[in-house]
């Protein structure tokens, strides 16, 4: 008898992946965050932008090689990094408007994560949508 393969359709696989990088995207954003913010005492929407840029880049390597190694770019490597840099603009923009109007009243973390999940939202939507296309 075969052993016993567990397949997931990517209709499944992919959202799974992708929230599987934005945990290790979200672990990296939240640490490089906390050491800018709480120990070096950066201004919020500095420290922010930092741990957002950091942990996009490393998101795009990560997504491009694993999340959506099945598919094509809709644009070629350079166009198609700019343009992921792009949407994450607008996850940065939606990152930083939570983080700005929630840092006073909940906790730091807390509206950390609430950014994050806003923010990983955004991004799956555009990112599977508009930049990475099935092979079919």
């Amino acid at each position: 008898m075969p052993p016993l393969r567990l397949t997931f359709h990517n209709s499944y696989a992919r959202p799974l992946k992708f929230a599987l990088v934005g945990a290790v995207n979200t672990a990296i954003d939240i640490a490089v965050f906390a050491v800018l913010y709480r120990l070096l005492e950066t201004h919020v929407l500095v420290a922010n932008t930092l741990a957002f840029s950091v942990a996009v880049t490393n998101s795009y390597v990560m997504n491009r090689l694993w999340t959506f190694s099945s598919s094509v770019a809709s644009h070629p490597e350079r166009k198609a990094f700019l343009f992921y840099v792009a949407i994450s603009l607008g996850g940065l923009v939606i990152s930083n408007t939570i983080v700005y109007a929630l840092i006073g009243t909940l906790h730091w973390l807390a509206t950390k994560l609430l950014a994050v999940f806003a923010t990983f939202v955004w991004n799956y939507l555009l990112t599977s949508r508009l930049l990475f296309k099935d092979l079919k």
